[in-house]
């Protein structure tokens, strides 16, 4: 094929144009999927970068009083960490989730260590965590 344009004439073998592209399919979807990766690692990075470390003491003495202060403060991608000791009363216990992505965990590592009392008795019905919106 000729394509002609005041001076400039082109000349184009159709056969050979389709196969060179289709030879170079795979390599273009391949490096549409390395531009993926790469932009989704960026962006799980980028939002892991910005974690915050939320510390909760059963004394109430850490950076937020009691575990639901910590939820309520909390967005995603945040780490909830919680001193070793036993948690209750109001605020450590009818605890609601929100609906993010978060890692709540013992401090020490030893997630037997953190114990959430919900003091719960006959009449006294309590819960420990509900994810979501507690409904």
């Amino acid at each position: 094929m000729i394509f002609r344009s005041g001076s400039l004439i082109l000349s184009l073998d159709v056969e050979e144009s389709l196969d060179t592209a289709r030879s170079r399919e795979p390599t273009f979807m391949s490096s549409r999927l390395r531009i993926s990766a790469v932009a989704i690692a960026l962006i799980v990075a980028a939002s892991l970068a910005q974690a915050t470390v939320l510390h909760v003491s059963p004394d109430g003495t850490g950076d937020y009083p009691t575990i639901q202060a910590a939820l309520d403060a909390a967005v995603s991608w945040d780490e909830i960490e919680l001193a070793d000791g036993v948690y209750t009363g109001d605020g450590n216990r009818d605890i609601i989730h929100p609906a993010l992505y978060l890692t709540i965990r013992s401090q020490s590592g030893d997630p037997t260590a953190c114990v959430i009392d919900i003091e719960a008795g006959p009449g006294n019905a309590h819960f420990g965590l509900k994810y979501g919106d507690g409904g």
